[in-house]
């Protein structure tokens, strides 16, 4: 089963500039569950997934967070 997702244009926002911002947002967007809009990953498996240091993944969504793109839950 084929699954279609609309995300929204990224390239005037701070994150787009960092790589890794661009591919998690990308990779929340197609894994989220579109029934509720939530995606439930720590910090450390969301690092795995897109195979980078956890520091860089925390950075990258700080940056997402920051400019609106995602909320966080703890």
């Amino acid at each position: 089963m084929r699954k279609y997702i609309v995300i929204s244009d990224i390239s005037k926002y701070n994150s787009y500039a960092n790589l890794t911002a661009r591919l998690m947002y990308l990779h929340i967007a197609c894994n989220v569950d579109t029934s509720t809009y939530t995606y439930v990953r720590s910090i450390r498996q969301l690092a795995r997934d897109l195979d980078v240091t956890i520091a860089a993944a925390r950075h990258a969504l700080e940056q997402l967070v920051s400019d609106g793109l995602i909320t966080t839950h703890v």
